[in-house]
């Protein structure tokens, strides 16, 4: 009766041990996908600051544009009057 509890118990081990070792390999699988997102995301951070920085670049032209036909505008007025 004592090797049938001795084989049970090492075979449960064993069990337990490969369920272990399986579990952990999914989880090492599921951190490398992660991480692989993460840089993912990073690069992708960095090319929207680098085009928001563009776009930025832009609005201050548009706005320099904008106010030099205002006062074109006012001045065009100004003559009309």
């Amino acid at each position: 009766m004592d090797t049938t509890i001795t084989l049970g118990l090492a075979l449960s081990i064993l069990v337990h041990a490969a369920a272990t070792i399986w579990w952990a390999s999914r989880i090492t699988g599921k951190v490398e996908r992660l991480e692989h997102d993460v840089d993912k995301m990073e690069r992708n951070q960095a090319d929207i600051y680098g085009s928001l920085s563009e776009i930025k670049q832009a609005i201050a032209r548009l706005d320099e544009r904008n106010e030099a036909q205002f006062k074109l505008m006012q001045s065009l007025e100004k003559r009309i009057k």
